[in-house]
């Protein structure tokens, strides 16, 4: 059961992290032997909000109804961009921060890719140190029972093999190896890929038809789905029913596009004779090109 910390001890977390790298990581190793870390394995998740941006109302409760149906608070979210002047209405400036509030929203800026601001050189954190300030909220707060999702501008999942915030799992697994912190770090949902299409979901008859013409979504309506479908792991296998027409399908989670939820296809093209064998190969390897996999620090 997670120990609750006391609202000061969450406020003086991040600083003590913050100065972690000068004391050789004892604020941390402090914290959770006082508590801040329960002997789990801590889970920080990445993210990317493109496509969401006209949809953040539909956002915060899809991640809040998966997050509580797997026994968790709703998460804590943490701005990695180096500037917020963007198009999208959700997350132009502090659109999104005012939304969450300060309870549920940090902008760790030094996360940020300094190649945006300057536009040039190569991809680069502007100050990889405060991936000890993340570390050390994702300690406060999973005492709390919340767990955290950092995030940027870019496409999720598939740019999570490119984006910047690759650099951000990278120094955060590192300094969770160095200050002895299990971790693991998950593209959003996360989850394994597994390996039996456990989700059967009834379409329209002539869903499957536009899936085998190039379809790129499969259309779910304007009800918000169940968690299971928002919470996919990127790649699942769903069957897909249309009276006594079976098709299926690799997925990742359903997503609110264009006024209704959708599930992207993961693997294309949609063929009638796919098979699980076919599609789960296929699916692996895009994870493992896109970096979906869990990367842990123990």
């Amino acid at each position: 059961m997670a120990v609750r910390m006391s609202a000061q001890a969450i406020a003086s977390c991040a600083h003590l992290a913050w100065m972690s790298h000068r004391r050789e990581g004892h604020s941390i190793v402090a914290l959770a032997e006082r508590g801040g870390h329960d002997g789990l394995m801590l889970t920080v998740f990445s993210w990317g909000y493109e496509g969401w941006g006209n949809a953040t109302a539909e956002l915060v409760r899809a991640v809040d109804v998966v997050e509580a149906a797997r026994g968790y608070e709703p998460p804590v979210f943490v701005d990695i961009r180096a500037r917020r002047q963007v198009r999208a209405v959700g997350f132009r400036d502090d659109t999104f921060e005012r939304r969450m509030g300060r309870e549920r929203h940090r902008w760790l800026r030094g996360l940020g890719n300094a190649a945006i601001e300057t536009g040039r050189g190569p991809m680069r954190l502007r100050v990889p140190a405060d991936v000890h300030e993340l570390l050390g909220l994702a300690l406060a707060q999973h005492a709390q029972g919340r767990r955290v999702v950092f995030f940027c501008s870019c496409s999720s999942p598939w740019a999570s093999g490119s984006c910047h915030r690759g650099l951000v799992r990278q120094e955060l697994l590192r300094a969770a190896r160095r200050l002895k912190v299990e971790l693991t770090v998950q593209e959003w949902p996360g989850g394994p890929l597994a390996g039996t299409a456990k989700e059967a979901v009834k379409v329209e008859p002539a869903a499957i038809n536009a899936l085998r013409k190039g379809g790129q979504a499969v259309r779910l309506g304007g009800h918000m789905p169940g968690a299971r479908l928002l919470g996919l792991a990127h790649g699942s296998l769903v069957t897909l029913q249309s009276g006594p027409e079976r098709q299926l399908v690799s997925v990742a989670p359903a997503r609110f596009i264009a006024g209704e939820w959708r599930m992207p296809v993961f693997v294309q093209q949609v063929e009638p004779g796919d098979t699980r064998q076919q599609l789960l190969g296929q699916a692996r390897r895009l994870r493992r090109e896109m970096r979906l996999e869990p990367m842990v620090a123990e």
